[in-house]
């Protein structure tokens, strides 16, 4: 999936302004979890963004991606590798086996047309 930006400031906090994106630029989607897009951003880090910054210019998700639903029906999509209890933690507690696995997901996935 990939969208555009078309705004940098949260529609229900609009005193939260996301620097880290540029209007306009096109960002791949590389997950979803609940009411959120996990997207790499320009600083190449993989946060979540509410989906309402963004127009779907591409839908559809990659073929290998696995999704599972919560308690509540919200969804959660990722490929097998990112979509592991806990993962983005892991990365974000710069855990070695973490950050190789995404630098070898995102090497892949923008090899890739």
């Amino acid at each position: 999936m990939r969208v555009r930006c078309i705004q940098q400031t949260a529609v229900d906090e609009p005193e939260t302004v996301f620097t880290d994106l540029t209007l306009g630029n096109i960002y791949r989607v590389i997950g979803i979890e609940a009411a959120s897009y996990r997207i790499i951003n320009d600083e190449g880090r993989p946060y979540l963004y509410p989906p309402a910054l963004f127009a779907v210019i591409e839908s559809g998700t990659d073929p290998d991606w696995v999704t599972t639903y919560g308690p509540d029906g919200e969804r959660y999509s990722y490929t097998p590798e990112l979509g592991r209890p806990g993962f983005f933690e892991d990365f974000f507690a710069d855990d070695r086996d973490a950050i190789l696995t995404f630098r070898r997901y995102t090497a892949r996935i923008f090899r890739s047309p």
